[in-house]
């Protein structure tokens, strides 16, 4: 679950830094009014967050279903 929940919040705030590039830009010593990241940088990171959720959610089933198969 908290694989999982990592996952979607990282690719959460991936997506909407992406949307406002500018906004998302974190403080540069050396370039402080410098060009933001690229809006294809914020979509990489979001599919790099998206797999830890992928996994948090099979090991999320997973459990789920040995729980339900050991009830019964």
């Amino acid at each position: 679950m908290l694989l999982f929940a990592f996952g979607v919040v990282g690719a959460l705030f991936s997506v909407v830094a992406a949307m406002d590039p500018a906004s998302a830009q974190l403080a540069n010593d050396s370039a402080p009014f410098g060009t933001p990241p690229s809006v294809a940088s914020f979509l990489v990171l979001a599919l790099a967050f998206m797999l830890p959720a992928a996994a948090g959610t099979m090991l999320w089933r997973r459990a789920s279903r040995s729980a339900r198969a050991g009830r019964t």
